[in-house]
């Protein structure tokens, strides 16, 4: 039988080799069991550390993994605002090089050039502000304005402003209202910027059918819907959705226009608001229902 010398050589020689070796077998009446002793427990604390480096190890690959793919969206972020950003400065351009040479020939074509001007300088508009909110938002440097406000009457307005593009597109847009006024504490500019947004994303992977808005007052909270008949969206990219950047393409029509950064920003201000948003669909091309709840005004909750 190898002795205690011998067997803490071999364990000795297995640390050597990049191996943590079993405990020795001890004898702890003498010095060179209470040495073995000691041995075993510096092994066991070998131990403790490798795993403690593996899981570190194992974090770092995962954080590093995080960080290609931001890298990787980001790039195809900067790339699509740059044609977002040059698509309507372009048209904006050729309107008016045709307004220099035509302009004048026929009021008719110029209120057409002009009116195509005006929609390229909202887009334009539209996609400025969306990446001011966007920085904004994410640096916590946003300013609120919290009021009394009425979700009714924000639901209505965001339809309001939102029926020309739904219009456009041949849809239908159908309100569930059943209650003439919500009172709540919020920011009223930036819950009509959630509602607009929402519709918008509906309009925009929608190609037939409708849109549904519709609100339902909850015992202490109240619950907003926007529902489509689009293209759906499936499960494992329900969460994608709300990260900055991303957006889910479609094989028929590829990637979307616009930033990837609008449900990013719905997010973060219903969350301020002390709600919740997310999406409900069954999968592609069963549409979409986008879902935020906000906490009731005291005075309204229900009796």
């Amino acid at each position: 039988m190898a002795s205690t010398i011998q067997k803490l050589i071999q364990a000795i020689q297995e640390i050597i080799n990049g191996q943590i070796p079993q405990s020795t077998e001890i004898d702890p009446d003498d010095e060179l069991g209470r040495l073995a002793e000691k041995f075993n427990e510096m092994v066991q604390v070998l131990a403790q550390r490798e795993e403690q480096a593996r899981q570190q190890s194992e974090k770092f690959r995962q954080l590093n993994r995080e960080l290609i793919q931001s890298n990787q969206m980001q790039t195809e972020f900067l790339s699509d605002v740059s044609h977002e950003l040059r698509t309507p400065l372009t048209a904006i351009k050729s309107f008016c090089d045709l307004l220099l040479m035509f302009g004048d020939d026929d009021p008719e074509v110029r209120e057409e050039f002009l009116q195509n001007i005006v929609e390229s300088c909202d887009r334009l508009v539209g996609l400025i502000n969306e990446l001011l909110d966007g920085s904004k938002i994410m640096a916590g440097k946003i300013e609120w304005d919290t009021t009394d406000i009425d979700l009714i009457e924000i639901i209505v307005n965001s339809i309001g402003v939102m029926k020309a593009m739904v219009k456009e597109k041949d849809l239908q847009i159908v309100t569930q209202l059943p209650i003439e006024s919500i009172m709540l504490k919020g920011d009223r500019d930036r819950l009509i910027q959630v509602l607009q947004n929402l519709i918008n994303n509906a309009v925009k992977f929608t190609s037939e059918g409708q849109i549904t808005v519709g609100v339902e007052k909850l015992h202490h909270q109240v619950r907003v819907n926007v529902s489509d008949t689009g293209i759906g969206i499936t499960s494992e990219n329900h969460d994608l959705i709300f990260e900055r950047f991303a957006q889910v393409t479609d094989p028929k029509s590829g990637k979307p226009p616009g930033t990837g950064l609008g449900l990013a920003i719905c997010q973060q201000i219903i969350e301020y608001h002390g709600g919740k948003i997310w999406v409900e669909s069954e999968g592609k091309d069963k549409g979409s229902t986008f879902v935020f709840t906000l906490p009731l005004f005291e005075s309204e909750e229900p009796q």
